[in-house]
């Protein structure tokens, strides 16, 4: 496992993320095999913000991608796909789940999904898979082996936590999740992802 990630979308929001590409700002190598599970911790329908996916855009070369900053966007820089010709609608499948059920997608595959505009919160998890061969263009890079053997050094792997309240895990996570923004964020137009969070701050939360 790869990361995890929570995505909540507050009813009335206008938070949402743009058409992107997985692949193109993770930083893992090669790309076959890896596949995020989306989990449904509530019922995503029509209204709340479903995900969305372009059939077939795996297959192809990646889209070019833009920074946006955008502060509606959930995607750390607002990353958004500057499409080279226009999609089809009628070619978009929408991932409409009830709680407890996932959909599986291509770490290549274009996808996006639009703000919550029902009465309910819409709520996930992401699951990031990958094969034991898979690398990070990274110098350091942490996951958690669940199966299978890779070679020493390509990861720094994790440990499950003992307990709820376990302060080694505790301690894991936190150093964790710095060495995955620092990862995510190289490159990055720091000024701009500072004003995107400030403007965030106060978007996306339960009334």
């Amino acid at each position: 496992v790869w990361s995890t990630m929570v995505f909540p979308k507050e009813p009335g929001s206008e938070a949402y993320v743009a058409w992107h590409q997985d692949s193109n700002y993770w930083g893992l190598t090669p790309l076959d095999g890896v596949v995020t599970a989306w989990v449904a911790l509530a019922d995503v329908h029509e209204e709340n913000g479903p995900m969305e996916f372009l059939p077939g855009s795996h297959l192809k070369d990646p889209e070019p991608q833009e920074e946006t900053y955008n502060p509606d966007n959930l995607l750390s820089r607002g990353q958004e796909i500057k499409w080279r010709e226009p999609i089809d609608p009628a070619a978009v499948v929408k991932a409409t789940m009830k709680a407890g059920e996932f959909s599986l997608h291509h770490v290549k595959i274009a996808h996006a999904s639009g703000p919550n505009r029902g009465t309910d919160r819409r709520l996930g998890v992401a699951i990031r898979y990958m094969p034991a061969r898979t690398r990070s263009v990274h110098a350091e890079e942490v996951a958690m082996l669940v199966r299978g053997q890779t070679e020493p050094g390509s990861f720094t792997f994790e440990s499950p936590p003992a307990s709820a309240e376990d302060p080694d895990a505790v301690e894991q996570l936190r150093r964790s999740r710095e060495i995955k923004d620092k990862n995510m964020m190289a490159g990055a137009d720091m000024g701009r992802f500072e004003a995107k969070r400030k403007l965030a701050a106060d978007k996306n939360v339960p009334s």
